[in-house]
C-alpha cells in the first residue's frame, strides 16, 4: 500500500511539472545582463545628480564588468563590479563598496536596484535600461578649409551653414538637402553650402564668409545654420553684411558652459570653441551689437531639449524614468553637464536668444538636422 501511494504521489509531482527540466533555474530563465546598461536615478523631481554606465558580462551567475558613476560636476567614478544573479534576483558591489541590490529582468530589458556607498551613505534607486553600445565621444578628425559651394537650384540664394565639429557634408549626412529638393525647395531656390574651420575666432570665419559673398555680388541671402553656423551669420550681420533671414538650428546665442564641457569633450578646447563660452568676449559683442540687434526681426530660432521621460500609471504617476529617445552617450554626459533644459549641448533659453519656435522636444542637438525626426523644421524651410 505505501508503494502504491508512493507511486502515485511521484506521478502527480511528474504530471505538475509538466516536464520541466530541474537543472533549468530562474537564472537561465533570464535575460543575459551580458552588455551595456544605462542607469538612471529615480525619485528626482527634475534632473538627477548623476548618471550610471555599466559594462557587463555575465556568465552563468556569475556577473562582472565595470561600473562609471558620471556626476553633473564632470567627475566621474569608474570602478569594478562583481555579482552574482540568483533566483529572481542580482547583487552586486564594486571595487569601492558601493553595493546594488536588484530584481532580475525575466522579460524586458531593464532591471531596478536599490544602491549604497560605503556604509549606507549616499545612494537611491536607479533603474538599468539597456545602452546602445557604449559609443565613446567623436574625435576631433574635421579641420576644414573655408568654401562657398553652389549645390544646384534656381532662386533668391539660400546658404547652409554647419556647426562644430563638422563640415558642409553634414546638410546631407541624414538627407536634409536630398528631402528638400524632392520636395520642391530647389525649384525655388538657389541652394549653396558654406564650410568653415570651426576651430578658429568665429569672426575670421565671418569675414571670409562676408569677403566671398561680396565677391560674388550675391543678393541678401538666407541663411540656415546649425549650432556654431548660427554665430557665424550673425557675425557676418554685424561686420555689415546683409541677409534676407537667418534660421539657427540650436545655435548658442547666448553661450553656453564650454569650459565645464571641455573637461569631457576635448575638441571643444579650440578658439571657435572658447567663443562659446558663457560671458566670452565674443557673446558679449555679439550680443550688444547694434546693427545685430538692429536684425533680430529677421532671425527664427529653432531649439531641442532632450531628456527623461515618465512612464506613468492610470492614477498619472509617474512610476519611473528614462530616455525619452535613443541618444549618443556621450550626449547623455553631456546634457548632464548642462544645469538648464538642454539639447545636450546648448541650452534651450540660449538657442531661442529672445525668442523662438516652440521648443522641439525629445529632440538632441544632432536630431534637428534629421529630416524623420525634425519634421517642424523641414516644413518651416519649405514654406520659406
Amino acid at each position: 500500500m505505501k508503494h502504491k501511494s508512493f507511486l502515485i504521489f511521484l506521478i502527480f509531482i511528474l504530471w505538475s511539472c509538466g516536464g520541466k527540466d530541474f537543472s533549468e533555474t530562474d537564472v537561465h530563465r533570464s535575460i543575459d545582463l551580458t552588455g551595456h546598461w544605462d542607469g538612471i536615478p529615480q525619485g528626482y523631481p527634475d534632473k538627477p545628480k548623476e548618471l550610471f554606465f555599466a559594462v557587463l558580462s555575465q556568465r552563468g551567475q556569475h556577473i562582472e564588468g565595470t561600473l562609471t558613476i558620471f556626476y553633473y560636476t564632470a567627475d566621474n567614478e569608474t570602478s569594478a563590479i562583481t555579482g552574482t544573479a540568483d533566483y529572481g534576483s542580482i547583487r552586486l558591489q564594486t571595487a569601492d563598496n558601493k553595493t546594488f541590490t536588484c530584481g532580475q529582468p525575466v522579460e524586458n530589458p531593464e532591471f531596478d536596484c536599490t544602491w549604497a556607498g560605503i556604509a549606507g551613505s549616499a545612494g537611491g534607486s536607479v533603474s538599468f535600461y539597456r545602452g546602445n553600445s557604449g559609443e565613446s565621444l567623436p574625435q576631433n578628425i574635421f579641420i576644414n578649409s573655408y568654401d562657398l559651394q553652389k549645390q544646384g537650384g534656381t532662386g533668391p540664394p539660400v546658404i547652409f551653414i554647419h556647426g562644430m565639429y563638422s563640415t558642409a557634408a553634414t546638410w546631407n549626412a541624414f538627407g536634409l538637402l536630398d528631402k528638400l529638393k524632392t520636395k520642391g525647395f530647389f525649384d525655388k531656390h538657389e541652394v549653396w553650402t558654406y564650410q568653415f574651420d570651426w576651430t578658429a575666432p568665429i569672426e575670421e570665419s565671418a569675414r571670409d564668409l562676408h569677403h566671398r559673398i561680396e565677391t560674388l555680388g550675391m543678393n541678401p541671402p538666407v541663411f540656415v545654420a546649425h549650432s556654431m553656423g548660427g554665430l557665424v551669420a550673425r557675425s557676418y550681420v554685424a561686420l555689415g553684411g546683409n541677409t534676407a533671414k537667418i534660421i539657427t538650428l540650436g545655435s548658442p546665442h547666448m553661450g553656453f558652459p564650454v569650459n565645464k564641457l571641455s573637461r569631457m569633450v576635448r575638441w571643444f578646447d579650440v578658439a571657435g570653441g572658447h567663443d562659446l563660452q558663457y560671458d566670452s568676449d565674443f557673446i558679449r559683442r555679439i550680443n550688444s551689437d547694434p546693427r545685430d540687434i538692429s536684425h533680430r526681426d529677421k532671425y527664427v530660432t529653432f531649439s531641442a531639449q532632450m531628456g527623461l521621460c515618465c512612464e506613468e500609471n492610470t492614477d498619472k504617476r509617474c512610476l519611473r524614468r528614462r530616455w525619452c529617445r535613443d541618444y549618443p552617450d556621450w550626449l547623455k554626459k553631456t546634457w548632464l553637464l548642462n544645469e538648464q533644459d538642454n539639447d545636450g549641448l546648448v541650452p534651450v533659453d540660449s538657442a531661442l536668444l529672445s525668442s523662438g519656435l516652440p521648443v522641439q522636444k525629445y529632440l538632441d542637438h544632432v536630431d534637428l538636422l534629421d529630416p524623420s525626426k525634425s519634421d517642424a523644421i523641414v516644413q518651416y524651410l519649405l514654406g520659406l
